[in-house]
């Protein structure tokens, strides 16, 4: 079969399925708008084929309508690089594409004989949409509005759609329950080839002057941005508080001093991290090492103690996972997404984000119990491969696509 991908980055959400697919022997092409950042992990024999963006609103549109004039310029952009792939000879019978920013809208106009899959992963609305704020601040009628006509793309793709996959049960249960049956939930999985946590190991990365030797208690924390969705000021008031329990811990934070779900600060810092900054941070103890790159992550991993991982209710980290695959004990929100893979006392412990003392109580459980650490460890990484490596979840995902078009035939 030919089957076509779709996204704004490559390869992103679909990295494991179309390598799946192309294992298996289809001829499979990729659509994108923009490689991955930094160590985006290749696909064997296949380079995206880029196309360009217009995303320019029109002038004097209502603030309500802003994104969803964004998203039609986005379709159409989607839909002429359909239009000049199928023109050279590849038209597709399964279209792969994620439903954020109204890709997938005009996609049948191109290939009305195309069996169209669609990766919904966030529902914007209201009632979610304000867990993204920086502030807990209730959203005014003006944001109330924009959040509403944001889903109209949503929607709109749903109708497009021959078949809709969603991440996870909690994503799933964010969108309008009418169209909640319309989402099968399977992951898209991750690569577990982690080495097991191993307090021994030590962590060293020359460029920052970070080194922390074998058997020194390590607390690690990774996002992709230092800011409030992920839980970064209410990982920094716990991290205070651990350093003066325990005098013998360093804390090694992993990101990009950068938001990517929520606005900056809006009281004059540029980031969240120049808030902290302002409070006073023990850079003896606590170390910032930026973007890493996949082996300095997996050494990161390898030598964490504790890992700590404080989100509010959101997409579900990949990273969270990855963790949980290298074995790390871990400490994490007691939030609706996080309850799907932690099962508390189990595979990990789970603590209340904005209770900084509870969280540091739930660290120091860990740190002063190695059999513990290594009991929850090993719960986590044999939770993982069973349930999110990324083979046996392509595997999964793909029979479901193959099996609805079949049946759609």
């Amino acid at each position: 079969m030919k089957i076509l991908f779709l996204h704004r980055t490559f390869p992103s959400q679909f990295h494991h399925l179309a390598a799946y697919f192309i294992r298996e022997g289809h001829e499979v092409r990729f659509l994108a708008t923009v490689v991955g950042e930094g160590d985006a992990p290749a696909l064997a024999g296949m380079e995206p084929q880029l196309f360009s963006l217009d995303l320019e609103t029109e002038g004097n549109l209502p603030p309500e309508l802003e994104k969803l004039s964004a998203a039609v310029h986005c379709g159409k952009a989607a839909a002429k690089a359909l239009k000049d792939l199928a023109a050279a000879g590849f038209y597709p019978d399964i279209i792969i594409g994620h439903a954020d920013w109204g890709l997938l809208l005009y996609l049948k106009t191109v290939c009305p004989e195309s069996f169209l899959v669609g990766y919904f992963e966030w529902y914007p609305h209201d009632w979610n949409e304000k867990l993204i704020t920086p502030l807990a601040v209730e959203p005014d009628l003006e944001a109330k509005r924009c959040h509403f006509t944001a889903g109209a793309t949503t929607l709109l793709s749903f109708q497009a759609c021959n078949a809709c996959l969603c991440p996870t049960i909690w994503q799933r249960d964010q969108f309008p329950l009418e169209y909640r049956p319309r989402l099968k939930v399977l992951h898209e999985g991750i690569d577990t080839n982690f080495e097991t946590a191993d307090k021994q190991s030590g962590f060293s990365l020359l460029r920052t002057g970070c080194n922390i030797p074998a058997g020194i208690p390590l607390v690690t924390y990774v996002s992709r941005g230092l800011e409030p969705l992920r839980g970064f000021s209410q990982f920094m008031a716990a991290a205070r508080l651990l350093l003066k329990h325990r005098p013998d811990c360093h804390i090694i934070i992993a990101g990009k001093d950068a938001s990517y779900y929520g606005a900056p600060p809006q009281d004059g810092h540029h980031t969240w991290k120049h808030i902290e900054d302002d409070i006073g941070i023990d850079y003896t103890r606590i170390h910032f090492t930026g973007r890493l790159s996949r082996e300095e992550y997996k050494k990161l991993l390898r030598a964490s103690w504790v890992h700590v991982y404080l989100t509010r209710p959101f997409v579900l980290s990949w990273s969270l996972l990855e963790s949980m695959a290298a074995g790390c004990a871990v400490v994490a929100a007691d939030t609706a997404p996080v309850r799907e893979v932690i099962t508390d006392g189990v595979n990990g412990l789970l603590t209340a984000p904005s209770d900084p003392e509870k969280t540091v109580m739930r660290i120091e459980e860990l740190l002063n119990n190695a059999p513990l650490r290594q009991r929850l460890g090993e719960a986590a990484k044999n939770f993982i491969q069973k349930n999110y490596d990324s083979k046996r979840c392509a595997e999964k995902q793909a029979e479901w696509i193959l099996g609805a078009v079949h049946k759609n035939h």
